[in-house]
């Protein structure tokens, strides 16, 4: 038989037991599964597991007596002040029945690639109190295909993380509005998204307002990665731009005026998102793809020959009353921070739909009677609010049961 021996110097348990871990490589006669090495976890980790498993099973005295079935049965581990200073990523692998996790106190400054993935029973995190507070836990989007894209937390999803979802000069199938990377797991299943109708413009994606954590989380939050917005189809090259009507390599104050003459008819060369009516919706895809240092003139001249709106707008929710989804929707004449939340008539917030900047345009967010812990809101009278920089617009909306 060839073992190898690893040795916890210091090293207690919550009996304040001193542990020598070994850890065998055969299979061993008539085992259940192969004993589990502690190589691949950090020291205070691995005795701790050791600890677990001896509560509920005292033939167990070394680490490589523990097999699978021992490991898939630990409910709680408990390592505050313990004196960590970094996690492995393979620390908890095998703990599939891990309810609760708590690592407070410790010297912990990043979570490793990996750290949570089979954790799908996962209910209560505690990570507070370590070198950096909270920690960040990275999510973001990654292309798997010309079209289409998934959602990634490297470290893994400690809960069932759904993010909101933005896209630009495309649509994403199913009309999705978000992505869910479920418990345990790193990357969600794939979605696709399609160019506009009438841009070749790149398709770009981003994820919107991060949720916060679920009861009995603490410690940590969700951060978005640097790398994105994400671009999920490039630029169409070699093609006239739908947007240089005049056919001169160019979108320029001359396609404008063109465009200007054409507004409000249904001339299919500036209908741009094929609604069948040359409107604003298709002046504001116009206007992305106009030279951002002529953005305001153009902006000015759209306000005098086509009436284009010189506030931030906020339309009536629809349908109102509403049951089970309904829709606002805003006009911005130029790009801002915009944030977007429900109020109860008591003057509690109970929802924050969205955060962030948006370009200039029409915009509109589904919201399905929720709050911000996705619970059922009861029926009644609401407010919802909207903030633009020194604007704030306020409606009222009814929802029925």
């Amino acid at each position: 038989m060839n073992a190898a021996s690893y040795t916890l110097t210091g090293v207690s348990n919550p009996g304040g037991q001193i542990f020598q871990i070994r850890a065998a490589n055969e299979l061993g006669d008539g085992s259940e599964s192969a004993p589990v090495s502690p190589s691949d976890r950090t020291l205070q980790v691995a005795a701790a597991i050791l600890s677990a498993v001896r509560q509920d099973d005292p033939n167990v005295v070394v680490f490589a007596d523990i097999t699978d079935s021992h490991l898939g049965a630990i409910a709680t581990l408990r390592l505050g002040y313990q004196s960590i200073t970094a996690l492995k990523a393979g620390d908890f692998s095998g703990l599939t029945a891990l309810t609760r996790l708590n690592l407070p106190g410790n010297q912990i400054s990043s979570l490793p690639d990996s750290i949570f993935v089979g954790l799908t029973a996962l209910t209560q995190l505690f990570l507070g109190g370590n070198s950096v507070q909270p920690l960040p836990l990275t999510v973001s989007l990654k292309k798997v295909a010309d079209g289409q894209f998934k959602a990634v937390a490297p470290a893994g999803a400690p809960f069932e993380i759904v993010l909101p979802l933005s896209v630009t000069n495309g649509t994403i199938d199913g009309d999705a509005t978000t992505i869910t990377i479920p418990t345990g797991r790193v990357e969600s299943g794939p979605l696709a998204v399609t160019r506009t109708s009438g841009t070749t413009a790149a398709v770009s994606l981003d994820i919107g307002t991060l949720p916060g954590l679920p009861r009995g989380h603490f410690g940590y939050a969700l951060a978005k990665a640097s790398d994105l917005p994400l671009i999920a189809i490039d630029e169409a090259a070699g093609e006239q731009a739908a947007t240089d009507f005049n056919g001169d390599g160019r979108t320029d104050f001359a396609d404008f005026f063109l465009f200007v003459d054409a507004f409000g008819g249904a001339d299919p060369r500036f209908d741009l998102d094929g609604s069948g009516t040359v409107d604003f919706v298709d002046f504001f895809m116009f206007i992305d793809a106009f030279n951002p240092t002529g953005q305001a003139k153009l902006a000015a001249l759209a306000q005098e020959l086509i009436g284009l709106p010189s506030e931030t707008e906020l339309a009536q929710n629809w349908p109102n009353p509403f049951n089970s989804e309904t829709v606002f929707s805003w006009f911005m004449p130029e790009p801002g921070t915009v944030r977007v939340e429900v109020y109860a008539l008591t003057g509690q917030r109970v929802a924050v739909l969205h955060q962030g900047r948006l370009q200039a345009g029409r915009h509109e967010i589904h919201w399905e009677g929720r709050d911000d812990e996705s619970r059922r809101l009861a029926s009644g009278v609401y407010l919802y609010r909207l903030k633009s920089g020194e604007t704030v617009l306020t409606r009222r909306l009814t929802l029925l049961r």
